[in-house]
């Protein structure tokens, strides 16, 4: 392969980082003496395994943008990450990219447990509230996203892509209840029996046995197992006020509502926020409406 030939495929961004691997070694073994084409012929192997577990797109996050007319960060969960899965990443990035995500293959966690994750994700957040007689009823999504997620360590299972979410409701301001997907639904329980810091719900993101990695509530002081050794919330990018790089907030929505991320859905789109609410309120809780979630910036 000629040199020039190779530097231009390694510097286009369309170019797989597989390919850019494998051109790497067979421009070297052509460019080398016969004993050293035999040393790199034996580390063919090896190149290949560095290819398939290759991180995926390890974005920078967004800044964080908060609502303009709700408290987002004062009630916002708190996260950890158990250590059977990946750590959350990006689903966009600042020039309105959508992340690749991972085929789920190698470890469980293989290419997806960065040690600097805060630099690298976000909480996506959308709200919406109603009225109802004298009070007034919020419901917040706080959405993380991971890179893959996968059932069986060595084995292709699961899936690329995975988009988790809280829900935290509030009356009049104050936290009642608290939320966490599992398998595509919410399980709702009264923030009173919650494990909380500081008025935050503690949530921990897990392998749910034999089948894919879901939210839960955390267990009466259990400690963090992510690198940072503290329960944590990623940086909140709301659904109206994030920006990109050069990308205003309606760019960016058009982006969120349009990606197909597979298996794995945004749970606060255009599409599916106010029915993803209502299926998930407290009993007690007056129905969110469109008007509401239109309203709610």
């Amino acid at each position: 392969m000629d040199a020039g030939l190779f530097f231009a495929l390694a510097l286009n961004k369309k170019t797989s980082f597989p390919f850019v691997i494998l051109a790497l070694a067979a421009f070297a073994a052509h460019n080398h003496h016969k004993e050293d084409k035999m040393k790199l012929t034996q580390s063919l192997p090896l190149l290949a395994l560095l290819a398939l577990t290759a991180k995926a797109d390890d974005f920078a996050r967004l800044d964080e943008a908060l609502p303009l007319a709700a408290e987002a960060y004062a009630i916002a969960p708190v996260f950890d990450f158990d250590g059977d899965g990946c750590l959350p990443s990006a689903g966009i990035s600042r020039s309105g990219q959508q992340n690749g995500g991972l085929n789920p293959t190698g470890g469980l966690t293989s290419g997806c447990r960065a040690g600097n994750f805060l630099d690298l994700s976000n909480t996506l957040h959308r709200y919406a509230c109603v009225t109802s007689g004298n009070d007034r009823y919020c419901g917040h999504f706080y959405a993380l996203y991971f890179l893959k997620d996968q059932v069986l360590s060595g084995i292709k299972s699961g899936h690329r892509h995975d988009w988790e979410h809280v829900a935290i409701w509030t009356k009049n301001g104050q936290v009642t209840h608290g939320s966490y997907s599992a398998h595509g639904s919410l399980n709702t329980k009264a923030a009173s029996e919650l494990d909380s810091e500081g008025g935050h719900i503690k949530l921990v993101y897990h392998k749910d046995g034999l089948l894919t990695h879901a939210m839960r509530f955390s267990k009466i002081n259990e400690l963090a197992e992510n690198p940072y050794g503290r329960f944590v919330t990623p940086a909140i990018t709301s659904w109206f006020t994030l920006r990109g790089d050069g990308l205003d907030n309606a760019a960016m929505g058009q982006r969120l509502n349009s990606y197909d991320y597979g298996s794995a859905t945004i749970p606060m789109k255009d599409s599916n926020f106010v029915s993803n609410l209502n299926n998930g309120k407290p009993a007690d809780y007056p129905e969110f409406t469109q008007q509401s979630a239109d309203q709610s910036q």
